[in-house]
């Protein structure tokens, strides 16, 4: 699964999801080491995870993280107080485009369209539950 969240604002809120997500079972593809290590062109936060990449600009950070959002089980909204930015709405239409669902703990603040499809659950538990595959 992936992770979506404005980062500049909510890396600490991203690390706790990130580690009960781990917690639960559940295999985080994006963000790896959610851990602030620089800024790229202008506002966008370089995470250490992203350091492993030769990253020259946020089109290729942005990328990967698509990629990830495209192979993964679900995807998980942080966004306290409902506030979502352009790059993180972007990442839930790409999710969206690929029908990939999507989880959080807070109403975002998006359009209707957007917003009628995120699924808001009760706690982390709840979303790697609809998406656990027992094994064989």
């Amino acid at each position: 699964m992936t992770v979506c969240a404005s980062f500049n604002r909510f890396i600490k809120e991203t690390r706790g999801a990130i580690e009960e997500l781990q917690d639960e079972g559940a295999r985080v593809l994006s963000p790896q080491k959610p851990q602030s290590h620089s800024v790229l062109e202008g506002e966008f936060l370089l995470l250490v995870g992203d350091m492993q990449f030769p990253y020259t600009s946020v089109r290729q950070v942005e990328d990967r993280h698509l990629s990830c959002i495209k192979h993964s089980d679900f995807v998980w909204l942080v966004c306290p107080g409902g506030y979502v930015g352009i790059s993180v709405a972007m990442e839930l239409g790409f999710a969206l485009g690929w029908g990939i669902p999507i989880y959080s703990l807070y109403q975002p603040i998006l359009e209707d369209k957007i917003l009628e499809t995120v699924c808001l659950v009760p706690n982390i538990k709840q979303a790697v539950l609809n998406h656990s595959t027992p094994y064989i």
